[in-house]
Formats: C-alpha cells, structure tokens, sequence
C-alpha cells in the first residue's frame, strides 16, 4: 500500500504542483487550503497502510509509515523546481524572467513564479551557471592533427612533427587491428598511446 501511494498516487496529487501550491512563507499565507485539502488524502493512506483509528494523529502516523508531513513534501518539490529555474543557463528563454521575479515583490498580479522565488529567497545570481557546450562551433585546437594511411605516410609525418606541436595517429585495420597515437610538443614526444583493437569480425569500425 506504501509503495502504490508513493508511486501512483503521489505523482498524481503533485502534478502541476508548481503552478498552484505556494508554501507558507513571511510574504504570503501561502494556498494552505490546496495543501490541507491534499494531506487529507496522505492521511487516508497513513490510515490504511498502518491500519491505525480514525482518532489516531496525522504526524504519528506519518511518522510510523515513513513518509513525509504533507506541506514539508510540498516544499520540498517545489524547491527542486525552483533551484532548477533558479540553475539555467542565460541563453534559455526564460532565464529573463527568472532574474527579475525575485527582484522585486510586485502587490498586485503576482505569479507562482514571484512567490516560489520569494518564498524561498531564491536569486539566480547565487547559482553557477555552467554552459552547456565547452567550446564554439568556430573552435579549432592549438595542436594540428595528422592521420596518415599507411607506414610510409607515417614515417613522414613523424619528421615533420617533430618540428611542432602536434597530435600524430595510426590506424591499422585488418588482421591484427592496431592503433597508435604520439604528441609532439616543440620535437619531443611528451605522450603516447597505442591500443590493439582486434581483428574486423571482432569490433566495428571506428
């Protein structure tokens, strides 16, 4: 019955929750009759999984059944959502909006968006913003890389190399796969790696 309630019915009651349910906080009451209305559902379900009396006290019950109080589920949900918002990057389109909802407390018209933020004295600012990609499409690496086909285009590339930066590799298919690559840096080889891949019928081709 516990699982059933935190799997199906859980999911169900929180659906939308963003929109509609506001915690409790110093700027506003909050939709405490949203809540209440929904802890009433949480304690029939206490009720039945502990097979306690009516009579029997929300929080104990709770407590026996291992879930969590209602309104603490309530803010807990909606905090991850808000930290979510509170997390995107500039570039999404609702990263305008999300900076200036928790700038000002505005009388009239507020949305969830203004009571979430304030609630919670949540500010974007506060939050690292990490980019999605590391480098631009324009990007090019400081080290020019050369893969030659055979031993001889090989045996070539290594002398030019050596002159300067560079990231050399070797494929060899066939019977016995092999794969090689050197890093020359100012004509020393600073790294090297070489990796025995098998024969064709054994992998798929890179």
């Amino acid at each position: 019955m516990r699982q059933f309630y935190i799997a199906i019915t859980v999911p169900k009651m929180q659906y939308v929750a963003k929109l509609f349910l506001v915690p409790n906080s110093g700027a506003s009451n909050g939709t405490k009759g949203f809540i209440g209305k929904l802890s009433k559902v949480q304690r029939q379900a206490s009720l039945h999984i502990m097979g306690a009396m009516k009579s029997a006290p929300t929080d104990v019950i709770d407590a026996c059944a291992d879930l969590l109080p209602f309104h603490l589920l309530v803010e807990k949900t909606i905090y991850c959502a808000a930290t979510r918002l509170a997390a995107l990057t500039h570039m999404h389109l609702l990263s305008k909006h999300i900076k200036k909802a928790p700038a000002r407390y505005v009388k009239k018209h507020r949305g969830p968006l203004h009571e979430v933020m304030h609630a919670f004295k949540i500010r974007p600012d506060d939050y690292e913003n990490i980019s999605l990609v590391r480098q631009g499409p324009k990007w090019e690496p400081w080290f020019c890389t050369c893969i030659p086909t055979t031993r001889v285009e090989v045996v070539g590339a290594t002398g030019s190399a050596q002159q300067t930066c560079c990231l050399l590799g070797w494929v060899r298919a066939g019977r016995r796969g092999q794969c090689s690559m050197v890093l020359y840096r100012d004509g020393v080889e600073g790294w090297s790696l070489r990796e025995h891949l098998g024969r064709d019928s054994k992998h798929i081709g890179l």
